[in-house]
């Protein structure tokens, strides 16, 4: 029983404050990721019908303007559970998503500036079924003359896919401190229309190794004294144990 004590006690003694530190992921706030809002049908901007023309709250036309705007999806322009997506689900989040049309770019400035670290885009763009082909679309994660894209090509129809763009940022990087910005692109192509869903942003910090105290050398001495002392004393115990036998 004393070995498996002092095994114990200079595993604990090791344990403390040695070890890196793990660095989890954050969200970062996007203001109508799902675009939800206007609501449609109802919303008196819908004119009663199921989307909306160059309306996307929170969302602001981008460098190039084209139709966009909020739609309700039904299931004659989605597959339930296509593409990994729960039983039911005819789109990835709530009932709306954004559509884009031919030429149309939407963007948001966000309230987080840029730091060091690892940044995730994730989004869902789809094809629909009763509207192909779709077209070209690209995303954009900015911050000021720094500029990470992703291009997504091919979906299929009535179907959604999921896409992430990752950028890595050092701690040399001129951009830090700058406004995070997001932006989607449609490519030109008449007659076409990609829609998006559920956007989202992760950050996280870089992982670095808690440093050594200085006391770490006398630390140490004292372990092995503290291990040395336990040994002595067990095998001192096994002597009385054979002598009093």
């Amino acid at each position: 029983m004393r070995k498996h004590g002092y095994l114990v006690t200079s595993l604990a003694l090791v344990g403390t404050g040695f070890c890196p530190g793990l660095a989890s992921a954050t969200s970062i706030t996007i203001n109508n990721p799902s675009f939800e809002s206007p609501s449609c049908p109802g919303d008196p901007f819908c004119g009663g019908g199921d989307y909306t023309v160059d309306a996307l709250t929170d969302w602001n036309p981008g460098t190039v303007t084209g139709q966009y705007g909020a739609q309700l999806m039904t299931t004659g322009e989605y597959t339930a559970g296509s593409d990994g997506l729960s039983p039911g689900l005819i789109v990835p989040d709530g009932s709306q998503g954004a559509y884009l049309n031919a030429g149309a770019t939407i963007d948001q400035v966000l309230t987080s500036t840029l730091a060091a670290g690892t940044y995730t885009l994730t989004f869902y763009a789809g094809e629909r079924a009763d509207y192909n082909p779709n077209l070209p679309i690209t995303a954009y994660l900015i911050a000021g003359t720094d500029s990470q894209s992703l291009s997504v090509n091919t979906i299929g129809v009535g179907q959604w896919v999921q896409e992430t763009l990752t950028d890595v940022v050092s701690a040399s990087d001129p951009n830090i401190g700058q406004l995070i910005e997001l932006e989607f692109v449609a490519q030109p192509s008449p007659g076409a229309q990609t829609d998006l869903d559920d956007v989202a942003l992760n950050f996280q910090a870089p992982v670095s190794a808690t440093p050594l105290p200085a006391t770490m050398p006398l630390f140490v001495g004292r372990l092995s004294l503290f291990g040395g002392l336990g040994y002595w004393r067990m095998r001192r115990d096994k002597v009385d144990v054979v002598e009093n036998a």
